[in-house]
Order: C-alpha cells, then sequence, then structure tokens
C-alpha cells in the first residue's frame, strides 16, 4: 500500500469542494419564508431531495440532519357569502451538521493505493512497481476519444446498420493515429529525457512529457494558406513553422519537408 502525498491533496481538496456544494445545497432546500421562495411541505420531497444532494456530490454519510415540520395556522373571518375558515401553511426545516468523525475518515484514506505484484522483491522492488503502474498505457484512453471533439462519435445521425459500423471503423482508424502520436511523442521525449513546452495556451513555459495528440495538433492551428493566381497558374504561400510545430514534426519522425513541401512557387 502506498500513499500519495500529491494524490492525497488533490482528493482532500475535492472532498472539501462536494462538501461545501453539498452544504449550500441542503441550506437551499429549506429556506425562510419569503416572497419568491418555494418551500417543501411534505416530509418525503424533502428526505427525497437530501438523498438527491447526497448522491449527486458523493457525501453520503459525511453530514447529519435533523428537521422539524413548522405550522402556521391563519384564521380568515367571514366575508360576505365566504364562511370563516383557516389556512394551514406547512414548510420545513433543516439542520446541516458536518460530520467532522466520518470526514476525518474519508480523508485519513484520500491518497492510498493498493499495488499487487507476482514479480519477486528481488526481481521488481516497490519502486519500480510504483513507477511502472504510474508509467503504464491505458488502452483505455483509445476508446475515450470517441467522446473527445476530435472523433466524437455521439450522436450518430445515420440510418443504416452497415453506415454506422463504417462509420465507426473509419473513427477506430483516426483513434489509432492519435494513439501513434502519443506513442511517438513520448518515447521520444523520454529518449532525450525533456519535456515538451509551449503547447499549453497562456503558458508557454510549461511542459510535459507525454503530450496528447490533439495539444499538439493545436499548436497548428493559425496557419494561413494564401493562393495566388499567375500567369503560369498559382502560386501558394504558407505561415512559417515556429520552433514549437518544427519540435513536434521532429518528435513525430516526420521531415519539415513534409509541410514545406505544400508552398509551391
Amino acid at each position: 500500500m502506498v500513499r500519495s502525498l500529491a494524490y492525497m491533496e488533490a482528493m482532500q481538496q475535492g472532498l472539501h469542494n462536494r462538501l461545501d456544494k453539498a452544504e449550500a445545497a441542503l441550506l437551499a432546500l429549506t429556506p425562510p419564508r419569503q416572497r419568491g421562495k418555494a418551500q417543501i411541505t411534505d416530509e418525503p420531497t424533502l428526505l427525497s431531495e437530501v438523498e438527491r444532494i447526497e448522491k449527486k456530490y458523493r457525501v453520503k454519510g459525511l453530514f447529519q440532519f435533523s428537521h422539524i415540520m413548522e405550522v402556521e395556522d391563519r384564521h380568515i373571518r367571514k366575508y360576505k357569502d365566504r364562511p370563516a375558515r383557516t389556512e394551514r401553511k406547512v414548510r420545513y426545516q433543516l439542520t446541516v451538521q458536518r460530520n467532522e468523525e466520518a470526514i476525518a475518515a474519508a480523508e485519513f484514506k484520500a491518497g492510498w493505493r493498493i499495488y499487487v505484484t507476482n514479480q519477486p522483491a528481488e526481481t521488481l522492488s516497490l519502486t519500480d512497481a510504483v513507477l511502472a503502474y504510474r508509467d503504464e498505457y491505458l488502452a483505455e484512453n483509445i476508446f475515450r476519444r470517441f467522446n473527445g471533439k476530435i472523433l466524437s462519435i455521439t450522436p450518430i445521425y445515420v440510418q443504416r446498420d452497415d453506415h454506422a459500423r463504417g462509420l465507426f471503423h473509419l473513427l477506430s482508424i483516426g483513434a489509432r493515429v492519435l494513439a501513434l502520436g502519443d506513442y511517438q511523442a513520448r518515447e521520444a521525449l523520454a529518449a532525450e529525457n525533456t519535456q515538451l513546452t509551449g503547447i499549453y495556451k497562456g503558458s508557454a513555459k510549461r511542459g510535459t512529457a507525454t503530450p496528447t495528440t490533439e495539444r499538439m495538433l493545436q499548436a497548428f492551428e493559425g496557419i494561413d494558406l494564401l493562393v495566388i493566381p499567375t500567369r503560369d497558374g498559382t502560386a501558394t504561400y504558407l505561415s512559417e513553422l515556429s520552433s514549437v510545430q518544427k519540435r513536434i514534426l521532429t518528435l513525430l519522425g516526420l521531415p519539415h519537408s513534409l509541410y514545406t513541401d505544400l508552398q509551391v512557387n
């Protein structure tokens, strides 16, 4: 069992963010009586809403609740042909308190990971096992790309099953190309023991040793192609590649001429 301090801090911060949001949502269920504020008038609805919020923010057992029913009777006198009557208004007041003991237990669990291997310690040390796990390639990432902006397999507006299969096969080729780009850049950076910088907008100095193909492609946004008719045909002019764009082509094993040859004078 290994505990990552950075992972622990991130999980604990996420826990407290969820607690704050859940507490605000719970208190908003029973606002004070005032114009424009809807009131919950029956207990099952209140308990159902509490359960919904606990599930949404994943804070089950981290709060303690109590609620009371407030009843306000208003006596209205007889007026003309209307008999005297009593109007009853019912509302519930929810009290919320954090379960500090349960929260402390949740904080203690943050950051822990369990590693299991059948390799003996002489072959694979604990440190090497952790590094190997963190450095593993997740095949699931390929399929997650089908929900991304570039591939986006859903929703599919096709009527025939063979068209749907064909579209999926076509996009799967795109997913393989993106995965190959990830691998190529990652291996090249690992061989150089360096990071790729300049691919994060607004943070030019930020670097990464595992850039995604999507982010590297974004670095090529803004390239201009100018086509000018000439007496002999057409001439094309391309924006000059930046140092970051040249480096990306090098990491992917692609010659710069792949781009520059598109320019015809």
